[in-house]
């Protein structure tokens, strides 16, 4: 009945017929091995910049042997940059010698980065003073 006659002149494509593709590698191992390079440079000439004052560590210590209590002590006396410190240290007798031994150089490192942490932080609100102080300055 019904005679239905379709003629495509034309292609409709709803796409480009022109397609380009770029190839992305992934970073070979030498190039991994000039970035690592290139890090390993920059953060030397970093900690190259930095200035620090040159620190003297002296130290003498004594033992002190206390029959009453049944322990002895270990007295430390240190110089770091030109400040003295002493340090006290109580040991049992009844411990074991590497007990004592452990027990004393944690002792002493906790005692020894708690007094440089406060140096630390004296002379850096002193520079952060200082620095305000200029900024100041500046804006008057």
């Amino acid at each position: 009945m019904f005679n239905t006659i379709i003629n495509h002149q034309k292609e409709h494509i709803p796409y480009t017929k022109k397609v380009e593709i770029t190839e992305k590698r992934a970073p070979t191992d030498q190039s991994i091995e000039i970035l690592k390079e290139m890090e390993e440079k920059t953060v030397s000439r970093i900690v190259k910049n930095i200035i620090t004052d040159n620190n003297i560590l002296s130290a003498s210590l004594t033992f002190i042997k206390d029959y009453q209590r049944y322990s002895n002590q270990i007295v430390t006396k240190f110089k770091l940059n030109n400040t003295d410190y002493v340090f006290t240290y109580n040991y049992k007798i009844f411990k074991k010698v590497d007990e004592n031994i452990k027990c004393f150089i944690e002792e002493l490192s906790v005692f020894v980065t708690q007094n440089i942490v406060n140096k630390m932080i004296e002379q850096i609100d002193q520079d952060f003073i200082n620095a305000m102080e200029m900024l100041k300055r500046k804006e008057q």
